[in-house]
């Protein structure tokens, strides 16, 4: 399977922020939702989703309780975050201890790996909850199985704007794409939509069906 492309999520519409925090949301909804009760609150101080196990998987078993931050950081691999994110990040566990008190275990989910003199920092932080750091490389290791559509999804070649679906909405006609290009759609419009694939009877060809949320 070959490498994710940042680049093409980067380019994505909406804020890099909002859209790693929705993958993330995605993939552990996805492969641990049915193993507990799933969480996911607007403005939910400490953590963006948190996620409390009433049964045995990868994650551990029933009474784990995980909490997830997630950070999306701007800033060139290997950069250290600074003291301002630094500040971010202990008020973050120090609210979810308050707001969460049974969070076993709080994870940062970061877009690229913390250099070592940030992970020296951020596991010396005193807190009664296990810290773990995950990044990109937890991103492609879960966009596999229930969450492999995610990283069509994120990831693809092909971008459905609203301009673009409008055509079809007019013209529902069939889009032609190459072989490069199929399996890869991004829906990027705030309306539902639906991919229908035709790889048996018309291979390399994809129908758009629009329908408002």
């Amino acid at each position: 399977m070959p490498a994710l492309n940042w680049n093409i999520f980067g380019d994505l519409p909406g804020a890099g922020t909002t859209n790693f925090e929705m993958l993330c949301r995605s993939i552990i909804r996805r492969h641990y939702g049915q193993f507990g009760e799933f969480r996911a609150l607007l403005n939910q101080p400490g953590v963006e989703f948190h996620l409390r196990l009433d049964t045995a998987c990868a994650l551990g078993g029933p009474g784990r309780w995980y909490g997830w931050q997630c950070r999306w950081y701007d800033l060139p691999s290997g950069t250290n975050i600074g003291a301002a994110r630094r500040a971010k990040i202990k008020e973050a566990i120090e609210k979810t201890e308050q707001a969460l008190p049974g969070v076993t275990d709080w994870v940062l989910w970061t877009r690229h790996t913390l250099t070592r003199a940030d992970q020296d920092w951020f596991y010396s932080l005193d807190t009664k909850m296990k810290l773990a750091l995950w990044s990109n490389v937890e991103v492609e290791d879960y966009l596999v199985g229930p969450a492999e559509v995610l990283r069509d999804t994120y990831f693809g070649e092909l971008v459905l704007t609203s301009d673009l679906l409008t055509i079809f909405i007019v013209n529902p006609s069939p889009l032609s794409v190459g072989d490069g290009f199929r399996r890869r759609i991004k829906l990027s419009m705030r309306s539902a939509c639906s991919i229908k694939r035709l790889e048996k009877s018309a291979p390399g060809l994809v129908y758009a069906k629009w329908s408002r949320s």
